[in-house]
């Protein structure tokens, strides 16, 4: 595994999914139109000065930060279909962001059914990407020719860096002149600081972003100790020194923040891979709650919800590998939400695979993703904890028809 680098956009945009550039164009158009339509990533940098410097004849729509973004497109083009397609988004060799989801090689055949959808029957689509590096080398010379042959239309990108001055000769058709010349941002991801920041080659690791600041936790190799590294000042820096060994494998440490303040999840090696959270008070990491209040534990995942209180959700093997959510106590101790052991059945472990995910909900609520074995078969499930009534299932069981390897969950609007 390579040393650590974190590449990443440097701001998200608030816009939301569908909007339109002009408060005079609200209505959607359900017949194929001969408007070029300019669908944005709305994790582009400074995206009002692109969408205000748009041509009046361009229809524009921007994608949610928090949705796949190829099915959004599907969503918006199955009412304005078009023959003439341009995206404006972070791309890298071989593929660009949309919303939470790449469009690269390897997911292609994946969307071939909804890139086919995207133009209007009957003519020769043009789909434009306006995203840096995307055509780049053999990664981007595939791309490419796989993403004309399942679309079937024709496709043009970019082998450099797009924006700051320069701009494919497509732009032009779509926007002013001069929104293209003071344009001061990229389509590209860029690297946060040094790009081999770690001292080590390391074994796992988290990222939080707390205000404008981001966070890496990770566990070096060779001597198994955790480092939490912050970047400020163009510079990566150690916070504090934890000074412990954490065991497992991959996804065993996670890091929140609270008013702040960093706390950290582990596997304590040195003490049967028991779950122990510290925090850092400025000077010092010491120990929250109960030290060793999972014995056996594997599979971490720390949360907080909205007023600060603190969450463990982990696989137990003090109950047959079953998962159990733990809560930090106004009195400082870790004590079960619902039942010990409270999942349906053992929560898959192969190899550190993490195969359960914790969030809290605004109102407080706890909701779990874990994949669990039930009579040899194993599939996916999604649970909420109620006071009064427990660990309940949200929805139907089994809804993803097997296994999921790698389950997350995020809450939007009370919906997970």
């Amino acid at each position: 595994m390579k040393q650590a680098a974190i590449l990443s956009p440097i701001a998200l945009s608030t816009s939301s999914y569908p909007t339109r550039r002009s408060q005079n164009h609200i209505q959607i158009q359900t017949t194929m139109t001969t408007q070029q339509v300019v669908i944005f990533d709305g994790q582009i940098e400074d995206l009002s000065v692109l969408l205000s410097g748009l041509l009046p004849e361009v229809a524009a729509y921007v994608l949610s930060p928090e949705r796949n973004g190829v099915e959004q497109i599907t969503e918006i083009l199955a009412k304005q279909p078009t023959a003439s397609l341009t995206l404006v988004a972070h791309g890298f060799p071989g593929g660009l962001k949309l919303g939470t989801e790449y469009l690269e090689l390897n997911n292609l055949d994946n969307y071939a059914s909804q890139l086919q959808k995207w133009f209007a029957p009957g003519v020769v689509g043009q789909l434009n990407l306006l995203a840096c590096n995307v055509a780049v080398g053999d990664a981007g010379t595939e791309f490419l020719q796989q993403l004309k042959t399942v679309s079937k239309v024709k496709v043009t990108a970019s082998s450099r860096v797009i924006g700051n001055g320069y701009w494919p000769a497509v732009a032009s058709d779509l926007f002013k002149p001069n929104t293209l010349r003071d344009y001061r941002f990229t389509l590209n991801w860029e690297v946060v600081g040094d790009a081999q920041f770690s001292d080590e080659i390391i074994e796992t690791a988290d990222l939080e972003v707390d205000g404008d600041t981001p966070y890496v936790v990770y566990k070096n190799r060779n001597d198994g100790q955790l480092t939490l590294s912050k970047f400020e000042n163009g510079v990566w820096s150690a916070v504090g020194d934890p000074n412990v060994s954490a065991g497992g494998f991959n996804f065993n440490t996670d890091v929140e923040f609270v008013n702040g303040t960093p706390y950290i999840v582990y596997l304590d090696e040195d003490n049967g891979s028991s779950a122990k959270v510290i925090r850092f008070d400025g000077e010092n990491w010491v120990p929250v709650g109960n030290a060793a209040f999972s014995a056996g534990a594997s599979l971490v995942d720390l949360e907080a919800d909205s007023s600060g209180k603190l969450y463990v959700l982990y696989r137990d093997a003090s109950q047959a590998g079953r998962a159990t959510l733990r809560m930090l106590n106004d009195n400082n101790v870790w004590v079960p939400v619902g039942s010990e052991g409270f999942s349906v059945g053992p929560v898959v472990d192969e190899g550190g695979i993490s195969a359960l995910d914790l969030e809290i909900g605004a109102d407080g609520t706890p909701y779990v993703v874990y994949n669990y074995i039930d009579n040899d078969v194993e599939q996916v499930i999604v649970q909420s904890f109620n006071s009064n009534t427990g660990w309940v299932t949200v929805g139907n069981e089994d809804f993803a028809n097997g296994p999921v390897r790698f389950p997350n969950l995020e809450i939007q609007g009370g919906t997970p």
